[in-house]
């Protein structure tokens, strides 16, 4: 992206947050295959710190309305037939029963096809009405968008998320991940991990560390 033009989107007065850009990477065809729009506050603090900092009952408001800013970036980017992947709190899609209708016209409003899209759900909450939840989630794959669990094994869910609905990707924590070559007990739980995607029709990714991701302000 141009970062110097005139026409990039920028922060609006008093937004409180911005967005990390990561690759994700194919390691077998060494091609990026998604770019991950990781929200961060103006400081570039965790989106934990970001949504500690508001008025809870403005938390999801934000988490939705956040997506817009993501997509507009996303569309400077040409991504061709690279996705894009943006995190969610479950709950976003629940508090709200007309988010996934707001998720579409911000897609469609910043030149993107649903195709170009995966909603990756975090597992920093737990979900409250499971009814509607799934309801939403199907609403977003009928519309065309992935549906991805983020962080698997480091959050509230765990199984049970994944025994209410397979998503079409499922990102392994890195904690879980990291210094499996030493580790048997952890080696034994992502093998069957991996065998639970391989039974279910998910593709399988992990979670990495964003120190590296490259921040976009739109400025």
């Amino acid at each position: 992206a141009d970062e110097g033009a005139s026409s990039e989107p920028c922060l609006q007065s008093g937004q409180t947050y911005q967005f990390a850009l990561q690759p994700i990477v194919e390691p077998a065809r060494r091609a990026i295959t998604s770019f991950e729009f990781l929200i961060r506050s103006q400081s570039g603090g965790s989106p934990e710190q970001l949504f500690a900092s508001v008025p809870p009952a403005q938390r999801y408001r934000i988490d939705l309305e956040s997506k817009a800013f993501a997509f507009r970036l996303a569309s400077r980017l040409c991504l061709d037939d690279i996705k894009l992947s943006v995190n969610l709190l479950p709950m976003s899609l629940v508090a709200d029963p007309s988010a996934v209708d707001l998720m579409l016209d911000q897609i469609a409003g910043c030149g993107l096809s649903p195709g170009q899209v995966i909603v990756e759900i975090t597992e920093q909450e737990a979900i409250v009405n499971q009814r509607d939840f799934g309801a939403a989630i199907e609403r977003l794959r009928r519309a065309g968008i992935g549906v991805a669990i983020d962080d698997f094994g480091a959050g509230f869910a765990g199984l049970s998320l994944l025994a209410d609905f397979q998503p079409d990707k499922l990102k392994i924590d890195r904690k879980i991940i990291q210094n499996i070559h030493a580790d048997g007990p952890r080696q034994a739980i992502v093998r069957a991990i991996v065998e639970a995607c391989a039974a279910l029709g998910i593709t399988p990714r992990w979670s990495r560390s964003p120190r590296k991701a490259r921040r976009l302000r739109g400025t």
